[in-house]
């Protein structure tokens, strides 16, 4: 590499000793001990933790963020994320978090995405009923310790399960926006106007076996996300949603599972990718 006269060269030294200035992404994917477990450094604020949805007593404290049942394995031509429940009676959900911060010219507060792929190894039968608590879940959340959607979640991806595709998800109340959510099928949230987080309906189906990439774009300055979903030849774009606008970006991604103890999920994910826009 041969560089102007001109060219100063603290600028070159710059570009061969600070790598993270010529980079706009932050990436996992799961090759190596940095990517999972996961350590500190190149966007990333820490390792994988694990979420997990316990009956709250001593005994089950110590679980609360185990990896036990995440495990790295090799699906196809690249290794992905598996998150399978642990055997046990009281185990209602499970799932797995990160945090990420800027990193090199990828500014959180300006446009950037995230994007990933997810696979359903295993869905539950749900045959007898449609619950709000049985669903799959990626969100950005400010909470450390969240099994779901919170009050401190500021986007989500939500798939309910449930035994009737693409009926109304069953509501606690008649007015309930989780009506507009199908079972089997992926809905994306955005806030309403009275704080609430309202259900967008995206007709894409979930199935065993099936990948789905998902991307979500952000637009810190207009407090607004998008969100794409991709399944062969099935594709879902929203319009832009409205964030949760009460608390900060949440720059925690949560992948996770709601279900009853003897009917659980197993998901897999795939290489994640943030970068600028």
């Amino acid at each position: 590499m041969s560089f102007p006269l001109f060219f100063p060269r603290s600028a070159i030294a710059a570009l061969f000793l600070c790598p993270a200035l010529l980079t706009a992404e932050i990436v996992c994917d799961f090759s190596s001990e940095a990517a999972f477990p996961g350590t500190v450094g190149e966007g990333w604020r820490g390792p994988w933790e694990g979420r997990r949805y316990l009956p709250d007593n001593p005994k089950n404290k110590k679980y609360q963020r185990t990896l036990d049942g995440v495990t790295v394995i090799k699906e196809g031509e690249k290794p992905v994320l598996r998150v399978e429940p642990r055997p046990q009676e009281s185990d209602l959900g499970a799932g797995v978090a990160r945090a990420y911060a800027s990193f090199g010219d990828l500014d959180l507060t300006k446009a950037y995405t995230i994007s990933c792929t997810v696979r359903f190894e295993r869905l539950p039968k749900n045959k007898k009923r449609s619950s709000l608590r049985n669903q799959f879940f990626f969100i950005g959340e400010n909470a450390t310790s969240a099994v779901g959607v919170t009050g401190g979640t500021s986007w989500f991806l939500q798939a309910y399960y449930g035994p009737k595709p693409g009926a109304p998800v069953a509501s606690r109340a008649p007015n309930d926006q989780k009506q507009n959510a199908q079972q089997r099928h992926w809905s994306v949230g955005s806030q309403g106007d009275d704080g609430e987080f309202a259900y967008v309906p995206t007709d894409v189906a979930i199935q065993e076996g099936q990948d789905y990439q998902l991307e979500i774009g952000f637009d810190p300055a207009s407090s607004t996300y998008t969100c794409t979903i991709v399944s062969g030849s099935t594709r879902f774009s929203s319009e832009p949603l409205k964030l949760n606008t009460q608390r900060p970006l949440g720059e925690h991604l949560v992948f996770g599972s709601r279900h009853l103890a003897e009917d659980p999920a197993v998901f897999s994910v795939g290489e994640i990718h943030i970068r600028r826009k």
